[in-house]
């Protein structure tokens, strides 16, 4: 199968009439592509998350068209993901199936740094940890506890550096036990992580490495894709990275 992402920057749009209007025709488009071969292609939709209270409505209207995952893109969030704005959109994801995909990037206005002293390459090496605060916003705001069934994908994140966020949630739990009480939650981060959180990677050896131990988190998180076409990726062969990241690993 194959799961569609747009640009890592979606449009820069001032008129909040026009910017909606793009948005929506957009989505007609994808849906219309993905209408071609449905258990094939999932071309994800774009949420107009800039404005909170369309959110939900979008969501629906895409629903009845068939759409099965949309890109919610936490960086052009009018509110934070904790934020109680957000509580319709959750149910309504939760109650037609409809899944969370975030991706890597930045917001819209968001250029890259000038190749000088490092600075192009310092921001490439942090764009997977931009998912850090997404990841811990939705899970310790209880979205996961009140939707159970609400299912989320953080994209091309890789995922070596997912094992330690997730430790590092539940510790923050255990020591800090006065403000776990207070946070609604019936388990640890870890266990909601587990149960409806994914990551997609890849190539990662770090990852490989930590999936051998069984108490590890990713062996219940992760997605691979082959990251067509990026070079960073593994096209135009992904078959001797894939082997090598899994070698010696059971099904």
């Amino acid at each position: 199968g194959y799961v569609g992402f747009g640009g890592t920057r979606k449009w820069d749009i001032e008129d909040m009439a026009l910017r909606h209007e793009v948005y929506r025709v957009y989505n007609d488009w994808v849906m219309e592509l993905n209408a071609v071969d449905p258990d094939r292609l999932m071309i994800l939709p774009h949420l107009p998350v800039f404005d909170p209270p369309t959110v939900a409505k979008e969501v629906e209207r895409l629903a009845k068209m068939g759409c099965r995952a949309v890109e919610f893109v936490p960086y052009d969030a009018g509110q934070p993901l904790l934020h109680e704005c957000w509580e319709t959109t959750w149910s309504v994801m939760e109650e037609t199936g409809v899944a969370f995909c975030a991706h890597i990037g930045g917001k819209v206005q968001t250029t890259l740094p000038p190749n000088a002293r490092g600075a192009r390459l310092a921001y490439f090496s942090l764009a997977p940890v931009s998912l850090a605060k997404p990841i811990a916003d939705l899970v310790y705001c209880g979205a996961l506890e009140r939707h159970p069934k609400l299912k989320v994908l953080f994209a091309e994140c890789r995922a070596g550096w997912i094992p330690f966020l997730v430790y590092w949630m539940d510790r923050q739990a255990l020591e800090r036990g006065g403000l776990f009480k207070d946070t609604g939650l019936k388990m640890l981060p870890s266990e909601y992580c587990r149960r409806q959180v994914r990551v997609s990677f890849e190539e990662d050896d770090i990852a490989g490495m930590l999936i051998q131990h069984e108490e590890c988190t990713l062996r219940d998180m992760l997605v691979w894709g082959a990251d067509y076409p990026h070079p960073q990726g593994t096209w135009p062969d992904p078959d001797p990275i894939f082997y090598k990241m899994f070698k010696d690993q059971d099904p």
